[in-house]
């Protein structure tokens, strides 16, 4: 039942009934209310506790066995599209340019000097 669901998510999490609501945008008797199958939750709120548990909808209504994972994707995977594709249309001596410095770059951030050398 989606009342078991919500209320084994929120107790995996380790929150409130109060906290889960202002993380939804909910108030705690509703959640009280759902989580006691007092009253089914909207569409509108389903989707914000699949969201916010990062699983399915059909997940929550037991439709699925396993977590139905709902995979966004992050601001960082849309940053490395974008790299992604720009490196592609750069000429191969320019993408190597680019990985040389992508090397520096990280080698200086990890304390090791252009020639590899530890600082």
């Amino acid at each position: 039942m989606i009342s078991d669901k919500i209320k084994e998510l929120r107790t995996e999490k380790g929150l409130s009934q109060k906290e889960l609501a202002e993380q939804i945008k909910s108030t705690s008797k509703n959640i009280w209310a759902y989580e006691n199958n007092i009253s089914i939750p909207p569409l509108d709120v389903l989707k914000r506790l699949a969201d916010f548990f990062d699983v399915s909808i059909d997940y929550l209504a037991e439709r699925e066995d396993d977590f139905g994972v709902v995979k966004r994707e992050s601001p960082a995977d849309k940053d490395s599209e974008e790299l992604l594709s720009l490196y592609r249309e750069l000429t191969p001596s320019a993408q190597e340019a680019i990985k040389e410095t992508i090397r520096q770059l990280v080698a200086r951030q990890n304390g090791a000097t252009d020639t590899g050398e530890i600082k």
